[in-house]
């Protein structure tokens, strides 16, 4: 491949993990502004940071994004009209259930079996 012209090179061709990269940092700063909200009690502030973490794994979903979203939904409709002591158990779990997405979506942490030290590969 010839890349004597950078300014053609670079326009003909990105990096497949630049936005990967990106999305990792997006959620990584999401989920810390979601641990400071819920430190110091500003549900409201978590619930709304919790909303753009769903839009960024939403898009991963795949074929079980509509059974997410009906989860989503389900939550968030008993989160809006109740006392603070009840929305947060509700916030929390939201919190939970897109930790859990996040996983299944392969946006998490990578798990391997223990016992293999990769050598055989």
């Amino acid at each position: 491949m010839d890349t004597s012209n950078d300014v053609e090179f670079t326009s003909k061709y990105v990096s497949e993990f630049n936005e990967a990269k990106f999305q990792i940092l997006r959620l990584h700063n999401s989920w810390v502004l979601c641990n400071n909200h819920r430190r110091n009690g500003r549900i409201k502030e978590l619930n709304l940071e919790l909303d753009t973490i769903w839009d960024e794994l939403s898009s991963k979903a795949g074929t079980k994004e509509e059974e997410y979203r009906d989860k989503i939904e389900g939550i968030d409709k008993k989160i809006v009209g109740t006392r603070d002591s009840v929305k947060y158990v509700l916030v929390r779990k939201k919190y939970c259930l897109l930790k859990l997405i996040q996983e299944e979506v392969g946006m998490g942490g990578k798990m391997k079996d223990a016992l293999n030290d990769g050598m055989d590969e």
